[in-house]
């Protein structure tokens, strides 16, 4: 998805400081992967302008990944969950007898 103009435009000098702060640019609230790939967009684009160190970049970046790996894992456990329900009552052991007596 690419970005469009509202996703790093400028909102004034009475910005917070931070990564949302900095230039101006509004803040990015992190609630899902594509707000993970806009918060990254402004680290890169902060950092090209030299308006945030090394240091912070790589922090948010870290930052960054730890939460794309949470969403990940809890997205396969969601599926996980979903597909147990679709066993069949006995438990795995008949759906094992079942995959097994087929197989034979």
């Amino acid at each position: 998805m690419s970005e469009t103009s509202t996703d790093i435009e400028e909102t004034g000098p009475q910005s917070p400081g931070g990564v949302g702060g900095i230039g101006g640019l509004r803040p990015i609230v992190v609630s899902d992967i594509k707000a993970v790939k806009r918060l990254l967009s402004r680290v890169l684009l902060l950092l090209q302008k030299r308006q945030i160190d090394d240091r912070e970049a790589k922090s948010l970046g870290y930052i960054a990944g730890i939460f794309v790996q949470t969403i990940k894992e809890t997205e396969l456990e969601q599926r996980v969950g979903e597909l147990e329900k679709q066993l069949p009552k006995g438990g795995t052991d008949d759906w094992t007898n079942r995959t097994t007596r087929r197989a034979a």
